[in-house]
This record gives structure tokens, C-alpha cells and sequence, in this order.
């Protein structure tokens, strides 16, 4: 195991809004439409299976080995890990995520598409979790590109009782190659999803990789705003905005921020820093997300009846070494 202890530069606190058109996947990353840079549609799995963790009270869907063809996936596209993401999670009745769950990407501003930077035009690289893709032209990785699609990835499930393991293996591509295992378990005794990375570097080449949770929360569906009560491990200093400011800890929310809106926190964070709970305003229903690895940025969406804390996590593996980390949901219902 490596020491990922890093050292990152402050950068500015970066606050916009976004128009409500195309937001959907419009996360920390450029609004520029869609370029199609491949000739051939993606390639697709026949395999994908729902599974269910939990019980009656608190249930988590997993769906592995996705089909961005499928209905439920049409905007999945090229950027989200289609090896397994968490779907639906209900918990004492109430509904905790929307849209599409709580879905991985690795790579999102390019940082861990493995092999992108240095390949020549024409020659291949690694979209983690997606697949193997060809380099179009000279221009740099945009997370909204469609590319020509070579190879999917290799992907094995094994289902325990309240615990599901996937991994995925790439292929050797120019002296890269990783296998990455993600385990989602869940304790119905405390309410807890816990999902578990192990990346290990099997190529003969380093990398560096990006990862996040997209993480589309919500309290039982209910309209963002002020009815949502949220607490940060560190308080974001550039605040206050016209619909929000700090007060200690907890992010306020001022009237109705509308559809849409992003905050941006180009800074690093420790692990306990990047943590946060969110509550219902009469503090019955809610949250806590907590992790092990410290954040180099983080990222703050928020949609009409959802909220998407994006905790980002950067890692650094030479050849033989492998990295774990882990994000921890915790749900709490107060009578």
C-alpha cells in the first residue's frame, strides 16, 4: 500500500449558476454541447442485472455491467463507470437518491483517462470503467465526447447476502492496465452504505486517476431549498452567494435557489473536512457522507429536489502498487 499523503495549491472558489437545459450531467465540468469525435456507436453489454442489498426497511439497488442504450441510461454516454452504480436506495419508507443514483466517473477533466495525454492520434487509451477508446485529433479530453469505442471492459460480479463485489479489469493498453474492484455493502442494523475502491496498477507504466461519486441525494424527493439543512466539515469562506451563505458549518439555503445551481471549491480538503450530513429542517430525515481520503477539490450541485456534494479524490500508482479508499452513507430517521 502507497502513502497518497499530497500536498495541492489553493485555487480560486469558483461560483456559477446553470441554465436548467442540459443539466443533467453538467457537473463540475465544461457546458460546451456535445462533439461527436467517434465514427461508430458505443459498444454495450447483453449482461445487465439489478440486484437488491438490504431488506424491507432499508434497500439498496445496485445494476451492474450498465447499457447506456437502455432507456434508464440514454445520457449515460461515455462518462460514467458502467460496471456497476447504485440505482435506487429507499430507507424507512422514504426515497434518498434520484435521477441516476449515485453513479462513479474516473477521468472527468482527463486526470486518469489512462493513456490519453500521450497517445498519438489514432493510437488507443482508457476511459476507466467504460472501456478502451481511440484518440480522434490533437485536442484535449472532453468528458461530453463521444469516441470511437474499441473494447469493453472485462467485468466479474459476485453477490453475498447484503454485499455486492465488482470488478473490473482493463486490458493492456501501451504499457497501461489497472484492475479495479468496488465493493457496495450494506449494515441494515446501522442504516449504513458503504462502497469500497481498490485500484491496483498491473501495467508497467504510472497513471494518475480522478474519481467521484455524482451522488444524486435527495430528502424523500422534497423541492431543494431551505427545507434542506446541510452541515460541511469546513465552512466554504467565499460565501455568502444571493441565495446562500454559511453560518458556521451549515450552508444555508436562502428562499428558492431555482433549478439549478453549482459551487465549485478548487481546494484541498482532509478527509474529515470533506464530510457533510443534511437534514430535513425538522431534523427527522437525513444523512451523513463520510470518507477516508482527503479531496483536492469538491464540488456543491443542486437541482429541484436533489443535492450532489461531488467529493474528488486523486491518486498516484506506480507499477505493482495498489490504493484503496471508501465513502460511507449513513441514514437517520428521528421520531
Amino acid at each position: 500500500m502507497i502513502n497518497l499523503t499530497r500536498q495541492f495549491s489553493s485555487h480560486r472558489f469558483l461560483l456559477t449558476a446553470l441554465s436548467l437545459t442540459g443539466w443533467l450531467f453538467m457537473s463540475a465540468c465544461s457546458q460546451k454541447p456535445l462533439e461527436n469525435k467517434g465514427q461508430t456507436s458505443a459498444m454495450v453489454s447483453s449482461s445487465m442485472t439489478e440486484y437488491q442489498l438490504g431488506d424491507a426497511r432499508f434497500n439498496v439497488q445496485v445494476v451492474t455491467e450498465i447499457d447506456p442504450t437502455d432507456a434508464c441510461f440514454e445520457k449515460w454516454g461515455q462518462r460514467f463507470d458502467r460496471s456497476a452504480a447504485v440505482t435506487a436506495i429507499h430507507f424507512a419508507g422514504h426515497q434518498m437518491v434520484n435521477q441516476l443514483g449515485l453513479p462513479d466517473e474516473f477521468g472527468q477533466l482527463g486526470v486518469g483517462v489512462i493513456g490519453f495525454d500521450d497517445a498519438a492520434v489514432g493510437e488507443k487509451f482508457i476511459k476507466p470503467g467504460v472501456g478502451v477508446m481511440v484518440k480522434p485529433d490533437t485536442d484535449a479530453y472532453r468528458s461530453f465526447n463521444r469516441y470511437d469505442f474499441v473494447l469493453p471492459l472485462e467485468v466479474t460480479v459476485e453477490k453475498s447476502a447484503d454485499q455486492l463485489v465488482v470488478k473490473q479489469v482493463s486490458p493492456d493498453v501501451r504499457g497501461y492496465a489497472y484492475d479495479l474492484t468496488k465493493t457496495y455493502e450494506v449494515n441494515t442494523q446501522t442504516n449504513t452504505l458503504s462502497i469500497t475502491y481498490q485500484l491496483s496498477n498491473v501495467g508497467k507504466r504510472a497513471f494518475e486517476l480522478e474519481h467521484y461519486n455524482h451522488n444524486f441525494l435527495t430528502l424523500d424527493n422534497k423541492p431543494f431549498g431551505q427545507q434542506y439543512h446541510i452541515t460541511l466539515g469546513q465552512p466554504i469562506q467565499s460565501l455568502p452567494h444571493s441565495w446562500m451563505h454559511m453560518a458556521g458549518n451549515r450552508l444555508v439555503i436562502e428562499g428558492d435557489p431555482g433549478a439549478v445551481g453549482f459551487v465549485q471549491v478548487n481546494e484541498p480538503f482532509t478527509a474529515t473536512q470533506a464530510d457533510l450530513a443534511m437534514m430535513t429542517a425538522d431534523g427527522k430525515l437525513g444523512l451523513e457522507l463520510t470518507g477516508d481520503m482527503p479531496a483536492y477539490r469538491f464540488a456543491h450541485f443542486f437541482t429541484a429536489n436533489s443535492y450532489s456534494p461531488e467529493r474528488f479524490t486523486r491518486v498516484s500508482l506506480a507499477p505493482g502498487k495498489q490504493v484503496s479508499w471508501q465513502a460511507r452513507y449513513h441514514f437517520l430517521l428521528n421520531h
